[in-house]
Formats: C-alpha cells, structure tokens, sequence
C-alpha cells in the first residue's frame, strides 16, 4: 500500500526539521514511500579544509534516509516513534 500525501509530507518534514545539524546541513527530502527515500544535500555548505565533504555530513544524509525508509511503513494502527 502506498503512502499518502499526508503521511510522506510528515515523513519530509520529520527528516527536513528535526535536528538543528540536517537544517545547517541543507538536507532535503525530495521523495519518499515504503522502503525508499530521495534525499540531497548541498556541497558548499559541508566542505571541509580539503575540498571535500564533511564526513559527519555524508553520515548524517545516509542515516537521514535509511531513518526516512524505515518511518514510511509505520501507519496509524501501528507503534511509529513520534515526529
């Protein structure tokens, strides 16, 4: 079953708004359903001395979407951590 609108907005808005360090980071959620998650996070804010990115940063946009993929399948019925 699909999810709706409603509940992949609330995904985005979990993954988007919920730590201070993913809003810094730009991270962005641009898709979501059961089991996959889209996301993107800019380069120029999370370089570091060297030219590259951030390790902290490319760990928190993998944890991010795993976090989101594992959020999608909770339902109303069902026990989900709250956003």
């Amino acid at each position: 079953m699909a999810l709706s609108e409603e509940q992949k907005e609330q995904i985005k808005a979990a993954s988007d708004k919920t730590f201070p360090f993913v809003e810094r980071c730009g991270a962005k959620t641009l898709e979501v359903d059961r089991g996959y998650c889209k996301m993107m996070m800019p380069l120029a804010p999370n370089l570091n001395h060297v030219g590259i990115m951030y390790a902290g940063a490319l760990y928190t946009i993998a944890e991010l979407t795993s976090a989101s993929c594992t959020r999608a399948p909770c339902t109303p019925s069902r026990s989900c951590p709250a956003a």
